[in-house]
């Protein structure tokens, strides 16, 4: 899915439901920024499993992604 320059995907676990998130926005000078969030309240056990689930995935999926497009560590701001 994508709305207005962001590229959301979900991710679903057969019996966890959705685990988590992942948003990737690219901006002109070529930075793209990545944001994973998972589903629930704090206290909810089962969002401390779909963080177990997701934390790890979401974490390799975005080394990848620095590894693929660079990694840039300065932090933008738009102006």
């Amino acid at each position: 899915m994508s709305l207005e320059g962001i590229w959301l995907y979900i991710f679903r676990h057969d019996k966890l439901g959705d685990i988590g998130q992942m948003s990737f926005q690219g901006f002109s000078n070529n930075y793209t920024h990545f944001i994973s969030q998972v589903p629930g309240e704090r206290e909810d056990p089962m969002t401390r499993k779909r963080e177990e689930a997701f934390g790890e995935l979401s974490g390799k999926l975005i080394k990848v992604m620095e590894e693929t497009l660079g990694k840039e560590d300065n932090d933008f701001k738009p102006g």
